[in-house]
């Protein structure tokens, strides 16, 4: 035994006295007794790389995505990879593009309108309203109030003394206008409905935007039935227009106003009717259309809105009931032909030219526009109308024989209107979703079949791999990090004890 060996040996006999034996090892002796040497920190990090080409050339090689496994495949030549690295990219990227114009077609809501003609054995009649162009009987108004309602004519164009219309004030307009007014029973001559008479009964009184009206077959819980189509299956009506009763008011013209609508939807006499003349047989052809909007988030955003004045919901008679709320709030009462609650104040006559009428025009002018939604579910009744003389010769010298009356009185005065069906069908007109959620998928898929030969499963392994080797990395990172602290603190440890022979490094074990 060497006097080295004999020294450590000595040494190591003295400490054990005190509880700490120091064992010394040269590196070659670590090496020779079989002990591992810990790695350097680059030949770590070169065994990661290694490992993460390894992993990245496993994953191409099983993974869906058509082309990479020529990217990942670390044995190919350089520029083979290079142009597969394009392509992949290249086709990646034009997915990527389609997709995205997929989504934004998708968030756009597009539609489509359906158009289907639907034949039934049976339709419902629509309501028929019509008004009197002329609204106060000069037989049955006094002088005075004559030349107040005359000079609230539009076509007026002289002065108007507002004085004398505070001084002839009427109130009560509603109530006087009813009594006042051309009467159903004066005015209806003949009347008949799928050729069975029909009367002044089966019409009722109502107001709108025209004046005074009266309205046939307008009960929702009671409605007529066609079940053949033509003109022969009509409503007819014979009327008397009175004109030797009108006066100067709102309207210049002569015969009536007529509206086809929905039951329970107040009509918009003026706004929407058909002028019929007397001295004319005028045929109504009818057809119905049925709209179907979507709701919000497509375009259309209809509504199932409710309304003050009318069971079924319009654009128009949206519009309508803003603008009547527009006036009454600028002057503080209600014109007589609007509808209203009875505890709110009717305008006297002098309104109507101080306030009403400025109002209105006002509105008009500046074109107010409210949000009014389309409907979800809209009725529309389309009419053709056509004309013919009337009466005949032949007949007129009939009608004159029969009525005492003479041919320029029958001219002036009476008008025949029919109501028809043109067909038993209904036109039904319905949006329906172009691009849904399903049609989306679809786009996506193709694409992703078309250009990289991918399914949804790929996007699974991508996902798969990234977080795998993700969590190997930090956990190699760590532990390399624990290596590295480890190596401190043992250089730390051989300085403080360290001894005269730097080729030996202690080792401290607790006896």
């Amino acid at each position: 035994m060497s006097d080295k060996q004999t020294q450590r040996n000595m040494e190591q006999v003295t400490r054990q006295g005190t509880g700490l034996a120091i064992i010394t090892e040269s590196p070659s002796e670590m090496a020779g007794s079989g002990r591992k040497t810990p790695r350097t920190e680059q030949e770590t990090e070169e065994r990661e790389c290694t490992s993460l080409k390894e992993h990245i050339a496993k994953f191409g090689d099983g993974t869906t995505f058509h082309g990479v496994r020529f990217v990942t495949d670390y044995k190919l030549h350089f520029l083979r990879r290079l142009v597969w690295v394009c392509i992949v990219g290249g086709m990646t990227g034009y997915l990527l593009y389609g997709i995205s114009i997929s989504i934004m077609t998708y968030y756009q809501r597009p539609v489509s309108s359906v158009v289907k003609i639907n034949y039934v054995r049976e339709i419902p009649f629509p309501a028929v309203t019509f008004c009197n162009y002329n609204q106060w009987k000069k037989s049955q108004v006094p002088p005075d109030f004559l030349d107040a309602v005359r000079s609230l004519n539009p076509a007026n164009k002289s002065p108007v003394d507002v004085e004398y219309l505070k001084s002839h004030n009427v109130m009560n307009l509603r109530d006087r206008l009813i009594n006042d007014t051309h009467q159903i029973e004066d005015m209806l001559l003949e009347c008949t409905f799928k050729a069975a008479n029909c009367s002044a009964d089966n019409f009722t009184r109502i107001f709108t935007d025209f004046g005074l009206c009266y309205s046939f077959n307008d009960d929702p819980e009671d409605v007529y039935y066609i079940h053949q189509s033509g003109s022969h299956n009509a409503l007819f009506m014979k009327i008397n227009v009175e004109q030797q009763e009108y006066i100067f008011g709102e309207n210049n013209a002569a015969g009536i106003k007529l509206l086809v609508h929905p039951q329970g939807q107040r009509p918009l006499v003026k706004e929407l009717g058909i002028a019929v003349s007397p001295g004319y047989e005028t045929l109504v052809g009818v057809q119905i259309k049925q709209v179907l909007n979507l709701k919000e988030p497509y375009e259309s955003n209809c509504t199932d809105g409710d309304l003050r004045f009318s069971n079924n919901y319009t654009v128009p008679l949206c519009q309508y009931e803003h603008r009547i709320k527009n006036i009454q709030e600028r002057c503080s009462c209600r014109d007589m032909r609007h509808p209203g609650d009875k505890d709110e104040d009717e305008c006297p006559l002098s309104k109507y030219y101080t306030c009403l009428l400025p109002a209105e025009a006002n509105f008009a002018a500046k074109d107010k526009s409210y949000d009014c939604q389309v409907p979800c579910n809209l009725t529309i009744y389309d009419t053709r109308v056509s004309f013919a003389y009337y009466p005949g010769q032949h007949h007129l010298d009939e009608l004159t024989r029969m009525t005492n009356r003479t041919e320029s009185d029958i001219r002036k005065n009476v008008l025949d209107v029919r109501i028809y069906f043109e067909e038993l069908s209904f036109q039904k007109i319905q949006e329906i979703p172009s691009y849904e959620f399903t049609s989306l998928q679809s786009s996506i898929g193709g694409y992703m079949g078309l250009l990289i030969g991918a399914s949804l499963i790929t996007m699974f392994e991508f996902l798969d791999f990234i977080l795998v080797t993700t969590a190997t990395y930090l956990m190699k990172n760590r532990e390399v990090k624990r290596l590295k602290g480890n190596r401190v603190r043992g250089k730390e440890d051989r300085h403080e004890g360290s001894t005269t022979n730097t080729e030996e490094r202690p080792y401290f074990i607790q006896k």
